[in-house]
């Protein structure tokens, strides 16, 4: 089988996922699992754009990602959160998040995924789907063309739900734009910064939804005196996110 430009760079994807899970430990850098995510998020993306077709090693790789979601939230709403304010909520959350790293990313956990990954080479080079170059550009220009139209029609009572569809359409549409600039085949800058730019906001507000659901939640298992002022924080920062689309 001809091995095309998006086969290169599906299968480097998955090597950077591989090269990756081996060093996500609980006391790691956390960018290492980041990247680990992204490296498979970005597959998945860009699978689902240009063959849709292989839905099954998209479930595989979905699978794997989203048993890490909880811990990557934890990362971020720890990086977000200032210790010195909130030193009681720190310590606990980070106890938290130790004790949900060792029940998830178990060393059964990254064996399995590893295995996971390895075999999906050889079902992406089993697709017989070739796609031109233009057919690539053309698909990719039309999917972000399509995000944007979508996100200057928004309204300001869009729901939570609708935002979480618009992020997930520019994340995609920023994956696919990444692809044809890295692989050579079309320059993307000025879209992937502004691709970027809106995906950022997007993921701000989701991020501010999620931390607010979950420290409630949190806060009536493990009460403590700085739950309020740091609900009432988030609460704010949330309105003016919106306020600001």
């Amino acid at each position: 089988m001809k091995i095309t430009p998006l086969t290169k760079y599906l299968t480097f994807q998955l090597y950077t996922a591989i090269q990756y899970a081996p060093k996500i430990t609980r006391k790691s850098d956390i960018e290492n699992l980041h990247k680990f995510r992204v490296a498979i998020r970005r597959s998945r993306s860009l699978l689902k754009l240009f063959m849709p077709d292989a839905y099954a090693i998209g479930a595989v790789l979905k699978e794997i990602v989203q048993k890490t979601n909880e811990l990557r939230e934890l990362d971020v709403f720890l990086r977000s959160l200032d210790s010195y304010t909130y030193p009681k909520l720190t310590k606990k959350i980070n106890k938290y998040r130790e004790q949900r790293f060792d029940t998830v990313l178990t060393a059964a956990f990254i064996h399995d995924s590893l295995s996971a990954i390895n075999k999906l080479y050889d079902e992406l080079f089993e697709i017989n789907v070739l796609h031109s170059n233009n057919e690539l550009i053309k698909t990719t220009e039309e999917h972000y063309a399509k995000s944007l139209k979508i996100f200057r029609n928004l309204t300001s009572n869009e729901s939570d739900e609708a935002l979480h569809e618009l992020r997930i359409r520019f994340k995609m549409s920023r994956y696919a734009l990444d692809f044809l600039s890295e692989s050579g085949l079309h320059n993307e800058q000025k879209k992937i910064k502004e691709c970027k730019r809106i995906q950022d906001h997007f993921g701000d507000i989701q991020d501010t939804t999620n931390q607010l659901q979950w420290l409630k939640h949190f806060c009536k298992e493990n009460p403590c005196n700085e739950c309020k002022q740091l609900i009432r924080e988030r609460k704010k920062s949330l309105k003016l996110l919106k306020k600001y689309m």
